[in-house]
């Protein structure tokens, strides 16, 4: 049962192949009853991976492992040459004594005045 659900989420992993496996060896009738007879959604979808990987008692470190995608090299005719690092020019100190000038503070405009019209 665990080598059938291990090759299920390796090979297959649809819904359709999922539900059948669910019905061939799950025992849970309501779930078996909600996948009969709703529609494919990801909450279902979800929920019978689990129940899959529940029943056949596959820890979850290794259901992860089996779900990541394999890691696929590119073979190339050259090997790749690795870019230089760019780095930012140094900055230059300043050699003066003088202390930084402080900022300057813009000066808030004062409000308009209107004049009373005679």
């Amino acid at each position: 049962m665990k080598e059938k659900t291990i090759q299920f989420f390796k090979h297959d992993r649809s819904y359709s192949g999922g539900v059948k496996l669910y019905n061939e060896i799950c025992l849970m009738v309501s779930l078996k009853k909600q996948l009969n007879v709703q529609e494919e959604n990801d909450y279902l979808k979800l929920t019978l991976f689990e129940a899959l990987r529940d029943q056949a008692g596959i820890p979850m470190g290794e259901f992860q492992a089996i779900l990541r995608p394999p890691v696929v090299s590119s073979v190339s005719d050259a090997p790749e040459k690795p870019e230089p690092k760019k780095t930012a020019a140094p900055r230059k100190r300043s050699t003066s004594n003088k202390p930084a000038s402080p900022k300057k503070r813009a000066v808030p405009k004062k409000p308009a005045t209107r004049k009373p019209v005679a």
